[in-house]
């Protein structure tokens, strides 16, 4: 048997010769494959512990960041619905705003109307109230009365 390039024999570790050719090597004691996990698991522990302590402690400031960037979003969320809740006000506004304008158009029109009919009767009342200075009717009215129990001033 050649041996492997690259690999040491641990101290204690028998290999057989090539005059025992049916000799089993896990009769003379651990083999390098078998030891090898061990060696590595005694040095990779530590370090397994040390980066299990590293991923909590960085896990914590990116759970913290994960909720903000959620509540972030639910905020965004709730503007947006809000936003479009505005627009459609504002939609149903602007289809509003034709048929008033057409609406305050047609009372223009009307209240026109009502002051043409009503500019004849403006101007009798007016030639009324010059008759009478004329004949020297007073504007002014009578003075009221004063009822049976109250005293004049």
């Amino acid at each position: 048997m050649a041996p492997v390039q690259g690999v040491r024999r641990p101290p204690g570790l028998l290999l057989p010769s090539r005059a025992l050719p049916g000799l089993q090597l896990a009769a003379a004691g651990p083999t390098l494959s078998s030891i090898w996990p061990e060696m590595l698991e005694f040095l990779f522990r530590p370090l397994r512990s040390v980066l299990g302590v590293a991923e909590r402690e960085l896990e914590t400031p990116i759970v913290e960041a994960e909720r903000e960037i959620i509540a972030a979003v639910e905020a965004i969320q709730r503007a947006t619905e809000s936003i479009e809740h505005h627009v459609e006000v504002i939609e149903g506004l602007a289809t509003a705003v034709g048929p008033l304008t057409d609406s305050v158009n047609q009372l223009t029109k009307t209240l026109a109307d009502v002051v043409t009919l009503l500019a004849p009767m403006a101007e009798a009342e007016h030639e009324v109230d010059r008759v009478k200075r004329f004949f020297g009717f007073s504007r002014h009215a009578k003075p009221a009365e004063p009822e049976a129990g109250q005293l004049e001033p």
